[in-house]
């Protein structure tokens, strides 16, 4: 049973605390966090979510999940990458990119630069099946084809300006 922080409009902890899978009541909020990785080639790292997941199994993602009690943003960042691909985030290439605000979560925006042998991902299974380098134009294909999660349009969308940004 995993417990989380309730934050408010400001994104402010309350003190108040409930399990996970308990529904922030109307203006109360929870933190999540997605992570974009890419390579030194620009290659973007997806994951496809495990057949068990009860939300968008077998849909692509990117890595991400929600901060429990006590984590901050770059604490759940370190360990949501590390538990779901079983290798040590460079947590001095992560950025904070953003937040996103929605319905019952905050959601942090991160991107990493790493370079990761896919053959050292240690998938957690109950979480990931399958994990591999894609182009923005791979990427688009599978969105497109709807084979990703449907609810990346915001934390996307931020993370390709922001990609845009620092080409520049």
């Amino acid at each position: 049973m995993e417990i989380v922080d309730i934050y408010d409009g400001k994104k402010n902890k309350t003190g108040k605390k409930v399990e996970r899978s308990t529904k922030p009541e109307l203006g109360e909020y929870r933190l999540s966090i997605h992570i974009w990785i890419t390579n030194s080639k620009g290659e973007i790292l997806i994951q496809r979510r495990s057949a068990n997941k009860k939300m968008f199994p077998n849909m692509w993602n990117e890595t991400g999940g929600a901060a429990i009690t006590g984590e901050t943003s770059e604490m759940t960042c370190a360990r949501e990458f590390e538990e779901e691909l079983g290798v040590k985030p460079n947590m001095d290439k992560a950025e904070l990119i953003g937040s996103i605000k929605r319905k019952y979560d905050y959601v942090d925006v991160w991107h990493i630069e790493q370079d990761i042998n896919l053959n050292d991902i240690k998938m957690q299974e109950d979480e990931v099946s399958e994990v591999k380098y894609v182009t923005i134009e791979e990427l688009e294909r599978i969105i497109k084809d709807k084979e990703f999660v449907p609810t990346i349009g915001p934390s996307l969308n931020m993370f390709l300006t922001y990609m845009d940004m620092i080409k520049e």
